[in-house]
């Protein structure tokens, strides 16, 4: 059978400090990640809100009322006349 290496005091410490900070930027980056994520999330509702607006608009500019502009778009009444004041 192989021996037991019995680490030093020195090397333990260095070794449990190399964990310790492997587990930092570990969490470091599962947090960079969330914070990525979250921020895309909000891009793209932020990107569909936007492009709806447009495109209440142009329809609006077409002649449509505030009631075919909610039938066409699945919007109720009140959020196009919102999209329109805004």
């Amino acid at each position: 059978m192989g021996k037991i290496k019995r680490q030093s005091g020195k090397s333990y410490a260095y070794e449990m400090r190399l964990k310790w900070l492997r587990d930092q930027l570990s969490n470091i980056r599962g947090e960079r990640r969330a914070v990525l994520e979250e921020g895309l999330k909000q891009g793209r509702e932020e990107g569909f809100e936007q492009g709806m607006k447009h495109l209440v608009r142009n329809i609006a500019k077409k002649g449509m009322n505030v009631k075919e502009i909610a039938d066409l778009t699945n919007l109720a009444e009140e959020e196009v006349r919102k999209l329109l004041k805004d």
